[in-house]
């Protein structure tokens, strides 16, 4: 999948966005603080939660976001949730 990703190289000649793949209980090859977003897509169920938040908040920047996304029925009324982690 991560073969079909494109972007644009930056003046420096990097491309702006690293992707990586991993485990979100194991992050211990990302620096802490060090990264802006993580996202995870009908997925964040699975993680063992005792684990990765701890490593996704030592990641994190102190402004980064984390973003999970799911589907629901459309018969659902839950159509947005926001809540600050600290």
């Amino acid at each position: 999948m991560l073969s079909a990703v494109t972007s644009q190289e930056t003046s420096d000649g990097n491309p702006p966005i690293e992707y990586k793949v991993a485990t979100a209980e194991d992050l211990s090859f990302i620096e802490s603080g060090s990264v802006d977003m993580v996202t995870a897509g009908q997925s964040a169920h699975w993680f063992k939660h005792e684990k990765s938040f701890p490593e996704i908040a030592r990641i994190l920047k102190p402004s980064g976001t984390l973003a999970f996304f799911c589907t629901f029925p459309k018969t659902s009324n839950l159509s947005r949730i926001d809540f600050q982690v600290s």
